[in-house]
Order: structure tokens, then sequence, then C-alpha cells
């Protein structure tokens, strides 16, 4: 997927789409590393499947230095990823981009799932001439939370 940054939609987009991809690729691997290495269920990681978590837990550093702003975050990039996919581009999709500054957008977006579904909300600021995610907010109910981004 190519991604037009200076877009903020298009950045959106390909955001969604690149977690969707880590995510099924780390919960790919990490079933059929556990499938293989402990066929009992055992208590303790095959060095195997160290590894992979490993470089699995790199992938969404490399995400986030694509797609998001360069600001200190309360929480830092956790690289957990959810089976099946949180993120994913056929149930979330851009609804709206509403312009705040001449550096600051909101790009919502509605997302048709049961867990976490809803309208989300994300604030990309303008960096070195590309939007940048900065934050996103989900509206759960009444009530509005920031998440993590990665």
């Amino acid at each position: 997927m190519n991604t037009d940054f200076s877009d903020p939609a298009s950045v959106v987009r390909a955001f969604i789409h690149q977690t969707h991809c880590w995510e099924a690729l780390a919960g790919s691997l990490g079933a059929n590393a556990q499938a293989r290495y402990r066929p009992q269920d055992g208590s303790t990681l095959h060095p195997e499947e160290v590894r992979l978590d490993n470089v699995v837990r790199q992938l969404p550093q490399f995400i986030a230095s694509t797609f998001l702003t360069k600001q200190k975050r309360a929480v830092a990039t956790a690289g957990s990823y959810s089976v099946p996919p949180e993120y994913d581009p056929k149930t979330e999709k851009v609804v709206r981009v509403v312009p705040k500054t001449k550096t600051q957008v909101v790009v919502e977006t509605n997302r048709k799932t049961d867990y976490m579904g809803g309208l989300r909300e994300y604030m990309l600021k303008q960096e070195d001439g590309v939007w940048l995610i900065d934050s996103v907010t989900v509206t759960l109910g009444t009530q509005k939370r920031k998440l993590t981004l990665v």
C-alpha cells in the first residue's frame, strides 16, 4: 500500500492497514510456534518462541516511526497484538476529515465491530511537511478515551 503523506486520510488508512498486517503476522507466527514447540502447553517458552517474540515485538516501533509524531507518549509502544487483529481495514473506514488548524486535522473513522467499535478520532499533526498521527480517541457510549496506538 502506497501512502500519500500529504493526505491525512491516506495516512490513517495506511496505518490501519500496516497495523493489521503486523497483528495478523504476529498472531499467525505465534500460534504456529506454540503448536510446534509447546504441544503440551508447557509453562516456559521454547528458545525459538522467545526469538520469534523478540523479532515480532520490534515491528510496532517501525510502524510508529513511520506513522506517528515524535512526541513523547504517556504509554510507550507496547508491541501487543490481538487475535484476530484489532485493526482491520475491512471494518474501519475513514468517514470524515475535519480541519482544526493549518497544521492539525482530525480524521474520523467508523469501526464496525463488536469490540471497541464505533467512532474513532485520529488527531494528525503536520511535521516536517508530512501528516503524522498524534493520538487516537475512541467514543464508548458517552465517554471519550485516548488509546495506545500500537
